[in-house]
């Protein structure tokens, strides 16, 4: 990872409405504790991309709110084999980016990926009650 050699990653864009985009508030670097340094830059988002970020929001609750609950839960499971897959990088960005242990960034996302699965496979359980 060329952060942790001390060259940033570059900025993180937004990811709204499905499409990844430039904020138009600038940047912020993300410093790494350990060192001071800046390990990359996070975009922020301006007016314009909040009220975009919203109105995604609200549209896309239109059609999962009428999602079969056996999809939802697909859904959410894939969520989770998506972050098992990739948990030690993430795992090592947190580390960086927060200043906590690698176990500790390795629990965090374990736990996440354990609250996904229970989640997912429990959706189809749901009755309405």
């Amino acid at each position: 990872m060329s952060a942790s050699r001390g060259n940033p990653e570059p900025p993180v864009s937004l990811f709204i409405g499905g499409a990844w985009t430039a904020g138009s508030a600038g940047t912020r670097a993300v410093i790494d504790p350990a060192t001071g340094r800046p390990m990359g830059a996070v975009t922020l988002a301006g007016d314009a991309e909040i009220d975009a970020a919203l109105a995604a929001a609200e549209a896309a609750f239109g059609d999962w709110r009428t999602k079969p609950a056996l999809e939802r839960g697909a859904i959410l499971i894939r969520a989770a084999n998506l972050i098992r897959d990739r948990i030690e990088r993430i795992a090592r960005l947190l580390t960086l980016e927060q200043g906590k242990t690698l176990a500790e960034s390795r629990g965090e996302l374990t736990r996440a990926v354990e609250t996904f699965l229970w989640n997912g496979e429990e959706a189809p359980r749901i009755e309405g009650t």
